[in-house]
């Protein structure tokens, strides 16, 4: 066997480093039938899903995508994504691409 001396940070400065990951919050993903810790009467996913409708309301990328840090609701990750991405599709965008469809057929 090899042995190759690799530097490593110790785990305080990995800590240090990845603050915003270790701060133990719940994330959707894992577990969204567990109690909200703000309104134990009402379940995480429920509550994410209220809090991703105001995110949504405010149009404002960069709360979307500290959103979507601690998950999405399947049927608000598209619209939250679109937001971060700035690519909201119009009706003229879908006129484009009808036609790109049609000149491909013939």
């Amino acid at each position: 066997m090899i042995k190759v001396p690799l530097s490593v940070p110790r785990l305080i400065h990995l800590r240090e480093k990845f603050i915003e990951l270790s701060r133990a919050d719940p994330h959707l993903g894992l577990n969204p039938n567990v109690a909200s810790l703000d309104e134990p009467s009402i379940t995480l996913a429920a509550e994410r899903y209220n809090l991703g409708q105001r995110v949504l309301m405010t149009n404002h990328a960069p709360l979307s995508q500290e959103f979507l840090k601690r998950g999405s609701p399947n049927s608000l990750r598209g619209k939250l994504w679109t937001q971060v991405l700035g690519s909201e599709i119009t009706p003229k965008d879908v006129r484009a691409f009808d036609e790109l469809k049609v000149s491909r057929r013939s």
